[in-house]
């Protein structure tokens, strides 16, 4: 096997943990998106709207918008992937 060709399987490598790491987090936010989303229900149904129901109401929110970032940049790095492997 040429340097070249090392040098590129290593490329691809990385590339793949690299988006094994970001499916990984996404996986981790969507648990806390659904755990503290039954927090908030549980809070909301009980008509307990304390200082509790905003805040987990509030990292409920940034959660969606982080998993939908990394979401994006998971599926850009595929396609890079995918142009490398070709």
């Amino acid at each position: 096997m040429t340097k070249m060709g090392l040098k590129k399987i290593m490329n691809i490598d990385n590339k793949k943990e690299f988006i094994n790491f970001l499916r990984t987090r996404t996986n981790h936010i969507l648990v806390l998106i659904i755990t503290i989303g039954a927090g908030v229900t549980k809070l909301f149904i009980d008509s307990t709207l304390t200082q509790w129901f905003w805040i987990g109401l509030f990292v409920t929110v940034v959660m969606l918008i982080a998993y939908i970032i990394i979401s994006i940049i998971e599926i850009k790095e595929i396609n890079k992937l995918k142009k490398d492997i070709k």
